[in-house]
């Protein structure tokens, strides 16, 4: 026997109570759902799963209703929109004039970024409406109903509300079919023939701080829109019309004016003219939730064939935390794919290490399909990669022209044994003649090779090991001098130590 049972809101004007008790709903949360999609074009598409039962308001319910409507006829959803396609019944369940009640909602909303996590506790919050609606009916039907068919009713009733609940989980729609041919990573920028960056995917330049990081993205913008190999350094595309979006997190509008500028000069374009395709935003004053809102809504809007982000540790607020990292790189992968881009991040090195800040860096390395390393030796950036998920490209080298302010290319530093690398350090760095404290010598190492106190104090041990400085009786270090010179040394003269150096290693 088939047996239909209520849902929730069976009447259009009335919210539905129990005992005078209003069941399991958040209001809020649906008028934030509903401001998205009023607010951001396609917000619709990233919630395809959710339909008009999850609102507990009938006034939002009829509003997802129109919304839906005008999808299907691919209309733009806005206030405007959504006032003309209610119908005259959706109407009379308002308690005031639609309009002005659409206009509220979407005036409210100061970004979409939790647009799907609404989504999700919207549904978990109507599983739990329904919950309390089929035990209710359970009740009910006790009384008027075999136990043994009460108790089928009730088991297909809460069948019914498990498989709404997990229909966003549904594993059939990630299966991978070997019968189908699915497209192969586009390039979308290259250096020489190399592939470099690839669309629906996130790529990562790393480097300690000073490593000419953003120098290296300016190169990499003037390739995509310009067509000066030598200024560009090599990086090129085959595509015509390519958009790219630079999202700066870091500098001040003039500083981020400058990039911009010098990326028209290498791309030969008028330095002063604000160009369709490069769009460059500057976002240093926003709180980290509003910059990662401010970047959905221009790669939305915009629709960029890639963008840029510097630096990415600037969109969350702690790079260390596990979860937030995690939703980040999330959201980052989710607007790759959906929007057809490539999504380069910027992020630092942590300092004396070849690792990527925090466990935002850790993460994205894991999900990037490309990993650019920057690394400066005597003023020349060399950059390798660390990761690449495609044919290897060939490593380069550049080095910034004083006069000019821009980079160019140089050939790459030949590699130097161990012991050289330490004679190099070292070289120098103690002023002939004369000695230094233990804490001033670490002080030098510390800056000159841009690493921590540590390995400071590590390479201080081994060139004391290796010759290349000397130590006297009273704790200071000095560099051997010529005969004559050294004669004249007073290697035992009383001086001052500081505490660490009685402890030097």
């Amino acid at each position: 026997m088939e047996k239909k049972y209520k849902k929730w809101n069976n009447d259009p004007v009335t919210q539905f109570t129990i005992d005078g008790k209003q069941p399991p709903s958040d209001t809020n949360a649906e008028e934030y759902l509903l401001g998205c999609l009023l607010t951001e074009s396609n917000a619709i598409e990233r919630i395809e799963t959710i339909t008009p039962d999850v609102f507990y308001n009938e006034a939002n319910k009829a509003i997802f209703r129109a919304c839906k409507r005008l999808q299907s006829k691919g209309d733009i959803i806005s206030s405007m929109s959504v006032n003309r396609e209610l119908t005259a019944e959706e109407k009379e369940v308002f308690t005031e004039m639609p309009v002005i009640y659409l206009t509220a909602i979407s005036g409210s909303v100061g970004s979409t970024v939790d647009l799907q996590n609404t989504a999700f506790h919207l549904k978990d919050v109507s599983a739990k409406r329904e919950m309390v609606l089929s035990a209710m009916q359970i009740i009910t039907d006790i009384d008027t109903l075999d136990p043994l068919d009460s108790l089928t009713f009730g088991k297909d009733r809460f069948t019914s509300i498990e498989n709404s609940f997990y229909s966003d989980y549904s594993f059939e729609k990630y299966i991978i079919s070997r019968g189908l041919d699915f497209d192969k990573p586009e390039a979308i920028l290259y250096r020489d023939e190399d592939e470099i960056l690839h669309r629906k995917d996130l790529q990562i330049i790393e480097g300690q701080s000073g490593s000419k990081k953003t120098f290296l993205v300016s190169a990499m913008t003037a390739g995509l829109i310009g067509d000066d190999l030598e200024k560009s350094l090599h990086f090129n595309t085959i595509n015509l019309d390519v958009k790219v979006l630079f999202i700066d997190t870091e500098q001040s509008t003039g500083n981020v004016q400058r990039v911009a500028r010098r990326v028209h000069r290498m791309a030969g374009v008028d330095e002063r003219a604000d160009i369709p395709n490069f769009t460059v935003l500057g976002l240093r004053e926003c709180t980290p939730a509003e910059r990662m809102a401010v970047a959905i809504k221009s790669i939305g809007k915009y629709q960029p064939d890639v963008v840029f982000i510097d630096n990415v540790k600037d969109l969350v607020n702690d790079f260390n935390n596990i979860e937030e990292s995690m939703k980040a790189v999330t959201i980052l992968m989710q607007l790759a794919s959906r929007n057809n881009c490539a999504i380069c991040c910027v992020i630092h090195q942590n300092v004396g290490s070849a690792k990527a800040r925090g466990h935002l860096g850790s993460m994205l390395y894991e999900k990037a399909s490309l990993a650019l390393t920057l690394k400066v030796v005597e003023q020349i950036t060399e950059v390798s990669y660390s990761k690449i998920r495609n044919a290897p490209p060939q490593e380069f080298a550049f080095m910034i022209n004083p006069e000019t302010i821009l980079p160019e290319l140089t050939v790459i530093k030949e590699q130097t044994t161990a012991s050289q690398k330490l004679e190099g350090i070292f070289s120098g760095i103690i002023e002939a003649g004369k000695t230094i404290s233990h804490t001033g010598l670490v002080d030098k190492v510390e800056k000159k090779c841009n690493i921590k106190v540590s390995m400071a104090k590590k390479h201080i041990k081994n060139a004391l090991e290796a010759g290349f400085v000397h130590k006297n009786t009273v704790g200071q270090y000095y560099v051997l001098q010529k005969e004559e010179e050294q004669a004249k040394m007073d290697l035992g003269a009383e001086v001052r130590r500081d505490t660490e150096d009685n402890f030097p290693f």
